[in-house]
């Protein structure tokens, strides 16, 4: 299977909303904050768990749509990544920001980014509000992969006291059923942060974002 890179574009201060949108959309995949509550009522099917270091989180829903729909909605989600039309993706970002935002033990907040060419790596600056504490400036650099029709892949490509290892993956699965978009995640944090954060909280948080991205993409995928 051939695979296409995403390529970003640097930011400046002209599109600086624009690339906040970006950043949204790349830590939806790597990065999972610390939130309290989860909806009650779903039809996603998910469960985290702790093994060998790594928060490890499995979910699918199934779409009332033909893969060739779902196929359709993968691509487009990667050809507006790589031009930048990320006011397109609106629908995928439903329910992720808000009011729920300031309900987390641990929350992101995007501060800048740039593009490397020659890496073809999007480098995102983030700031980490946790409990009483600010920490500023914290280098996420992540590269995207797709092969335009049936995944999106992002990976953490060098940790830091934050992150250790973070890999995201979205792709559509077919079983005897109807067809299912699916999200894998796994992510281990820095001996600093793994202190504070336990199985439970985690998966709370995991849960709850990812619950949220596969709700809006069956309903984009409604007839």
């Amino acid at each position: 299977m051939k695979t296409h890179y995403i390529y970003l574009a640097a930011m400046s201060e002209k599109n600086c909303l624009r690339n906040k949108k970006i950043a949204l959309v790349l830590l939806m995949f790597i990065l999972q904050t610390l939130d309290t509550t989860i909806a009650q009522e779903s039809d996603v099917v998910l469960k985290t768990r702790f093994e060998n270091g790594f928060f490890e989180t499995q979910a699918h829903i199934e779409a009332d749509a033909t893969k060739q729909t779902m196929n359709s909605i993968i691509a487009n989600i990667a050809v507006h990544l790589r031009n930048l039309e990320i006011d397109s993706l609106q629908w995928l970002l439903k329910g992720l920001s808000g009011d729920e935002e300031g309900k987390n033990l641990i929350r992101v907040e995007y501060e800048g980014g740039a593009y490397e060419p020659t890496t073809e790596i999007i480098d995102l600056f983030i700031g980490i509000h946790f409990r009483n504490s600010h920490f500023r400036n914290i280098k996420i650099s992540v590269l995207i992969k797709t092969d335009n029709k049936t995944y999106i892949e992002a990976e953490l490509k060098s940790s830091n006291f934050f992150l250790k290892n973070a890999h995201g993956f979205l792709q559509i699965r077919e079983t005897r059923a109807r067809p299912q978009f699916a999200i894998a995640s796994s992510v281990s944090f820095g001996w600093f942060f793994n202190l504070f954060i336990s199985t439970s909280n985690y998966s709370s948080v995991a849960e709850w974002r990812i619950q949220s991205v596969l709700e809006n993409l069956k309903a984009k995928a409604k007839p």
